[in-house]
């Protein structure tokens, strides 16, 4: 089982469904869905000495174009991160995670 399969079931089980108002509590959802996210990672996939960083990102869906970027200095050995996007009528959500070996 791979991280993005993980990220992706976790992200499909909480929104489905949900339309996007930011009055009903969108922050808090946000930061509950990044929670989830990184705790299933670790229960499921048991990788040892690893840290998993997960950011999302959840905005109103209304067809316009969103672009997101990172950078990172890791080693290219053993690092790595997933990247999982999600979208219904209303809302879109972006999902990053990146798993980075401690030494």
């Amino acid at each position: 089982m791979e991280v993005r399969e993980v990220m992706e079931r976790t992200i499909t089980a909480a929104l489905n469904g949900v339309s996007y108002n930011p009055e009903d509590q969108i922050v808090e959802l946000n930061k509950k869905l990044a929670d989830q996210i990184k705790n299933r990672i670790k229960e499921e996939l048991q990788l040892p000495r690893y840290k998993f960083i997960v950011q999302v990102v959840i905005a109103e869906q209304k067809g316009q174009g969103i672009k997101l970027g990172c950078r990172s200095f890791w080693d290219t050995e053993t690092d790595n991160y997933a990247e999982v996007s999600y979208s219904n009528d209303s809302l879109i959500c972006i999902a990053t995670c990146h798993g980075v070996y401690y030494y």
